[in-house]
């Protein structure tokens, strides 16, 4: 497996804020220790004596918090590549390995992790099933496996790392911050080691008739005018809602996925995304900083051997005119459809510093640009407005057997709601999957 550059960024920066935090601990215990000792000292006659105690006393706490931390992290790397199974059904002698191999390929899809270990925690009892301790031979496959867990949703089935006594005590304490936040009427959750809350998304979900919201991905920052930004949410007509379900969603919250009917009637992939403007200090925070569409790539790429796929959201990117290329410079669609349908003429013929990586993302995934294309004549004009000025950074993106699905797609007109003009698109046709 091929290391993962902004993954490792990411883990030695999460690692790097550990550290400072347990020197702040040694910091403050050694510094409660010392105050007792010296407001004993202050209250006795012999302060020679004394000193050399404090002395000897200030070391051995020293060398105590040291010597714990060091065995607390050595525990953390020890148990890295750990995960447990929380809630997965037990049989009398069964095959551990099979079992979970069975759930991480069929729920998780996640074909062939390498497994190093696996086995039930505890007696058997008829409380429920044991806790399952997975370890990986390397620590990238478990954060694969973690990855995909939401698909475990409804199934009454857990994916926990598998945390040191030290570990879980803070998470408890964290988890209690929650619980007195949510007791005060707010939205809260726990993302790492931070308690986030906020008190206005709920509000931004409005109601659209005749549609249901599937899934939505709430990002808690706050706009300075007062309201929510950067989220995204689904909704789907409710009359095919039961065709639609979760597929994927992105562990930074910057995109997510529905499947647009089954395994059997399958029309394809929809992914809704939202980027951040380039230098936002949240790529910074997710150590994303080079190639922040990276985890959407892949997403599309292992998604297009399933089915048609389409991309869809605000990516602050402009690019004039371009298309996706290939490595010798002619336009993608071109190699396989010779029409110039699919050429654009966009009215925003600006670009930024996001330009290059969208359009590597384009390349990558085999998709096309449908913003201004001959094809839909309508779906070149701005979709972002500003005192700084109009541009385009909202797009529709779609692969081969995708796009020839779209029947129609227009940018909309501009709504006092937001500051983006819809993009208004329709498709239709399912594929029969034998």
């Amino acid at each position: 497996m091929q290391l993962n550059y902004q993954d490792l960024h990411k883990r030695m920066t999460k690692q790097a804020a550990e550290h400072t935090r347990q020197i702040e601990e040694l910091l403050a215990t050694v510094e409660q220790k010392a105050a007792l000792t010296q407001a004993t000292l202050l209250t006795d006659d012999n302060l020679d004596e004394k000193l050399q105690s404090y002395a000897t006393t200030t070391r051995d706490v020293q060398i105590n918090v040291i010597r714990e931390q060091a065995q607390e992290r050595e525990a953390q790397r020890m148990r890295s590549k750990n995960l447990r199974v929380v809630g997965l059904p037990e049989a009398e002698d069964e095959d551990v390995l099979s079992t979970v191999s069975g759930l991480f390929k069929d729920t998780l899809r996640v074909a062939s992790p390498r497994i190093e270990s696996v086995k039930r925690l505890g007696r058997s009892s008829e409380r429920g099933p044991r806790t399952i301790l997975v370890r990986f031979s390397a620590e990238e496959d478990k954060s694969i496996v973690l990855g995909n867990r939401h698909l475990l949703k409804g199934m009454r089935i857990w994916l926990e790392p598998d945390l040191t006594p030290s570990q879980e005590a803070d998470k408890k304490k964290e988890l209690q911050k929650v619980r007195d936040v949510v007791a005060g009427g707010w939205i809260a959750y726990l993302r790492g080691r931070a308690v986030i809350t906020t008190k206005h998304d709920a509000d931004m979900l409005i109601d659209i008739p005749g549609f249901v919201l599937t899934t939505e991905v709430c990002n808690p920052r706050k706009h300075a005018k007062g309201r929510g930004f950067g989220g995204i949410a689904v909704w789907i007509r409710t009359l095919v809602a039961p065709m639609v379900s979760i597929e994927r969603v992105d562990v930074n919250w910057q995109f997510l996925c529905v499947k647009l009917g089954t395994d059997k009637q399958l029309a394809g992939f929809l992914i809704a995304a939202y980027f951040a403007p380039q230098g936002a200090p949240v790529y910074e925070t997710l150590g994303t900083l080079a190639d922040p569409f990276d985890s959407l790539t892949q997403v599309i790429t292992s998604l297009e051997e399933i089915g048609p796929v389409w991309v869809l959201g605000d990516f602050n990117t402009r690019t004039s005119n371009l298309q996706g290329a290939t490595s010798e410079g002619e336009p993608i669609w071109r190699s396989y459809d010779s029409s110039n349908v699919w050429v654009r003429s966009a009215e925003d013929t600006g670009r930024n510093e996001f330009t290059d990586l969208f359009l590597q993302l384009v390349m990558a995934g085999g998709l096309t640009i449908l913003n201004g294309v001959a094809r839909f004549p309508s779906s070149g004009g701005y979709t972002f407005t500003s005192a700084a000025g109009n541009s385009t950074v909202d797009y529709l993106l779609a692969s081969k057997h995708a796009r020839e699905i779209i029947e129609s797609f227009m940018i909309g007109t501009l709504a006092p709601e937001s500051d983006h003009r819809p993009l208004i698109c329709s498709f239709s046709g399912f594929q029969r999957r034998e």
